[in-house]
C-alpha cells in the first residue's frame, strides 16, 4: 500500500504541472493555425466586406469552424485521455502491484471545464484573427498584404560583426527582426515544447538515478532477514552460527524493523521504524547523513531521526513532535534530526529512546546482511535456501531484487514520460508547420522575385529554412533554461556569467539558508563547453544593483536602524474585514502559514509574513490589498 501510494503520487505530481505548459503551447498552436487560415482567405474576406457583409457575418464562418473543430477535438481528447491513457498507466502499475480492474468514474465538472477551455482558446484565437484582419479596408484586403518596411537592426551597429556577414545572412537577420510576431511565436512555442521534452527526459533520468543513491550510498547492506518472533534463542544462535561461518557473508547485524503510522496535525504516513542498538556497527549497513552538507547524523536518546521526504509530507522540522502509532500504541516523539533518503519512508531511533517511548525493550525481528565483494545472485540464492530451511527465519529479501522491483514500479513513470515527449514533439511540429506556412504565404512575391533574379531552388529554400533554423535553435536554448533540472543551478550560472555575487540575490540567499542550493555555482555541474560559462570580463551591472541593500550605504552609526526602516517601508498585505468572506483560500496557499481564519475572518500575523503577496493574488473576494507606507502617498 505504501509503495502504491508513493508511485501514484509521482504520476499525480506530473498531472499537476505538465498540463499547464501543454495548454499554453496548444493555445499558441491554435492561434497560429487560425491566423494562417484567415490570412489564406484575405482576398475573399475583402470581397465580402466590399459587398456589404458585416464583420459579424464574415467572422461567423471562421468562428463556427473553430468552435466545431475544437468541440470535436475536445470530445475525442476526452475519450482518449479518460480511457486509453489511464489504461496504459494502470497496466504499468499491474506489473508491480495486484490491483483490481480499472473503474472509470465520470467527473462531469472536469470534463466540461477541459472542453470549454479548448473551445474558448480556439474560438478566441479565431475571433482575434478575424477582427485584426477586418480592421483593414476592403481595398487593402483584396490586395496582397504589403511587405513590412525594412529597418536597421541592432547588429548593424556592431560594425566588426556586420561587415563579416554575407549578404544572405544580413537579409536573414533583417527578416528575423522585421517579422517580430512570428519571431516570438516561434521562440515561445519551440521553447515550451523543448522544456516539456527536457522535463520528460529529466524526469526519467532523475527518478532512476535515485536508485543509485538509495541502494549504493544510503543502504549499504545486501539482504535483510525477517526473524520468527516465536523462535527461541537456540534457533537464532543457529542462524548466527551459519552466517558467521558463511564465506559469502562479511557481516550481519540484529535489529528491529516495524511498519507503523507516523502522524502530526492531521497528516499521516506509513513508515518503517528501525531500532538501533550499536550506532557504530549500524553505520556499516545504513548510512545516515544530511543531503546538503554530507554531515553524518547521530542518534540521540531523546529523539528520532526521520527521512527527508517524510518530514516534508508531515510538515515537521527538527524540534517538532510526531505521533507514532505501533499496533494501537501511540507515543509522542521529538524529531531530533532529518536524514537523507530517496525510497520509502523510515524513522530511526536508538534502543534507549525506544525503551523510553514504549516502556519496553525492542525485540529483534530482523537481521541485516552485508556480503563480501564479488558475491552474486547465485551465492545469494544459496544463502537464502539454507537460511529459509532454518526454523528461526521467516523471510529473506535480497536488496538487488528489491532494486529491480523498484525499477519495475517506475515503468508507470516511463509511460507518462513517453506521453509527454510524444505530445510535445507533435506540438512542436504543428507550431513550426503553421508558422512556416504563414511565412511563405506572406512572402510569396518576395520569393518569386528571388527566383526571377536567378536564385536556384536550393538557395531559395535555404533562404526560408535559415530563418526557421535560427528561430528553432533560439527557442531550444530558451526551452533548455525553462526545462533545467535545477532552477537554482541555472540562476547561479547566470550570476556567475554576470559577475554578480549570488548571495546578493534575495531568493538565492534564502534558498542557501534553507540548504536548497550552494552559495556559488559548483563547476563540477557544468557540462559541454565550460568556457562558455566563464564570467564575462567587461559585463557592467546596472547602477541599481548596489541598492538591493541599503545597510552598507548608511552612516555606520545608523546602520543598526536600516533593517527596521526597510521593513517599515516595505509593502505588506492588508485584509479588509468588511470584504472578507472567510473562505480560507489565503490561509490555504500561504507558504509561511501566517494566516488564520478566526470568527469567519482572515487574520495575518505581521511579524511572520514573508510578503510574497500570494494571498493578494488568490483572494476570490478581492479583500486583500497591498498596503504601502504613508510616505509613498505624499
Amino acid at each position: 500500500i505504501v509503495g502504491y501510494s508513493q508511485d501514484s503520487d509521482r504520476v499525480s505530481n506530473l498531472a499537476s504541472v505538465c498540463p499547464v505548459i501543454f495548454f499554453l503551447v496548444a493555445a499558441l498552436a491554435c492561434l497560429t493555425t487560425m491566423t494562417r487560415m484567415v490570412e489564406e482567405q484575405r482576398t475573399q474576406i475583402g470581397s465580402l466586406k466590399a459587398l456589404g457583409f458585416s464583420r459579424l457575418a464574415i467572422s461567423k464562418k471562421y468562428i463556427a469552424y473553430a468552435f466545431s473543430a475544437s468541440l470535436i477535438g475536445g470530445i475525442l481528447g476526452l475519450l482518449i485521455g479518460c480511457t486509453l491513457i489511464p489504461a496504459v498507466i494502470a497496466n504499468a502499475f499491474n506489473i508491480m502491484y495486484a490491483i483490481p480492474a480499472l473503474e472509470f468514474k465520470p467527473q462531469p465538472g472536469l470534463y466540461v471545464g477541459a472542453v470549454l477551455a479548448a473551445v474558448a482558446c480556439t474560438t478566441g484565437a479565431a475571433l482575434w484573427a478575424c477582427l485584426s484582419t477586418l480592421m483593414d479596408t476592403p481595398a487593402n484586403l483584396m490586395r496582397p498584404r504589403a511587405p513590412k518596411a525594412g529597418k536597421r537592426v541592432f547588429l548593424e551597429y556592431v560594425r566588426p560583426l556586420w561587415k563579416r556577414l554575407t549578404f544572405t545572412w544580413k537579409v536573414t537577420m533583417r527578416n528575423l527582426f522585421r517579422y517580430q510576431r512570428r519571431f516570438w511565436m516561434t521562440v515561445i512555442g519551440i521553447g515550451g515544447c523543448t522544456a516539456l521534452i527536457v522535463t520528460g527526459f529529466g524526469l526519467h533520468e532523475s527518478i532512476f538515478s535515485i536508485l543509485n543513491q538509495q541502494f549504493d550510498h544510503v543502504f549499504l547492506y545486501d539482504a535483510i532477514l525477517g526473524l520468527d518472533k516465536k523462535a527461541g534463542e537456540d534457533k537464532l544462535e543457529a542462524v548466527d552460527d551459519y552466517l558467521a561461518g558463511s564465506p559469502w557473508v562479511e557481516d550481519h547485524l540484529l535489529t528491529n524493523q516495524t511498519l507503523l503510522e507516523a502522524s502530526t496535525g492531521g497528516l499521516a504516513q506509513d513508515a518503517y521504524l528501525f531500532v538501533v542498538d550499536d550506532q557504530e556497527r549500524f553505520r556499516q549497513f545504513i548510512q545516515l547523513g544530511h543531503r546538503t552538507d554530507g554531515q553524518p547524523v547521530a542518534l540521540s536518546g531523546d529523539g528520532v531521526v526521520v527521512t527527508e521526504k517524510l518530514s516534508e509530507l508531515l510538515e515537521v522540522s527538527v524540534g517538532d513532535t510526531v505521533t507514532l502509532n505501533n499496533d494501537g500504541r501511540r507515543v509522542e516523539a521529538r524529531v531530533a534530526d532529518i536524514t537523507e533518503n530517496y525510497a520509502y519512508h523510515y524513522i530511526y531511533l536508538s534502543a534507549e529512546c525506544y525503551q523510553a517511548l514504549f516502556g519496553e525493550a525492542a525485540e529483534h525481528n530482523a537481521m541485516l546482511l552485508r556480503y563480501a565483494e564479488g558475491t552474486g545472485e547465485a551465492e545469494s540464492d544459496t544463502v537464502s535456501n539454507h537460511l529459509m530451511a532454518l526454523d528461526g527465519v521467516a523471510s529473506y529479501s535480497y536488496i538487488a531484487t528489491l532494486r529491480d522491483n523498484f525499477t519495475d514500479s517506475m515503468e508507470a513513470i516511463d509511460y507518462a514520460v513517453v506521453i509527454i515527449i510524444t505530445a510535445a514533439a507533435a506540438l512542436a511540429f504543428v507550431v513550426l508547420y503553421n508558422l512556416t506556412n504563414i511565412n511563405i504565404t506572406e512572402r510569396t512575391r518576395e520569393l518569386a522575385t528571388l527566383k526571377v533574379l536567378g536564385f536556384y531552388d536550393k538557395e531559395t529554400t535555404a533562404y526560408v529554412y535559415r530563418e526557421n533554423m535560427f528561430l528553432t535553435l533560439f527557442g531550444i536554448a530558451l526551452g533548455l533554461v525553462l526545462g533545467g533540472e535545477d532552477a537554482y543551478a541555472v540562476d547561479l550560472a547566470v550570476c556567475r556569467l554576470m559577475g554578480m555575487p549570488a548571495m546578493r540575490v534575495p531568493y538565492l540567499a534564502a534558498a542557501h539558508a534553507r540548504g536548497l542550493c550552494e552559495a556559488a555555482l559548483d563547476e563540477a555541474l557544468l557540462r559541454g563547453d565550460t568556457q562558455a560559462a566563464a564570467p564575462v570580463a567587461d559585463y557592467k551591472l546596472p547602477a541599481g544593483f548596489a541598492d538591493i541593500s541599503f545597510a552598507d550605504k548608511a552612516p555606520r552609526a545608523l546602520r543598526w536602524a536600516v533593517p527596521g526602516v526597510e521593513k517599515w517601508l516595505a509593502p505588506r498585505p492588508k485584509i479588509h474585514r468588511s470584504k472578507c468572506i472567510g473562505c480560507g483560500k489565503c490561509a490555504e496557499i500561504c507558504p509561511g502559514h501566517t494566516i488564520t481564519v478566526e470568527n469567519g475572518k482572515a487574520h495575518i500575523v505581521p511579524r511572520a509574513c514573508i510578503r510574497c503577496f500570494c494571498c493578494h493574488e488568490m483572494c476570490p473576494a478581492k479583500a486583500i490589498d497591498v498596503k504601502r507606507a504613508g510616505i509613498f502617498n505624499l
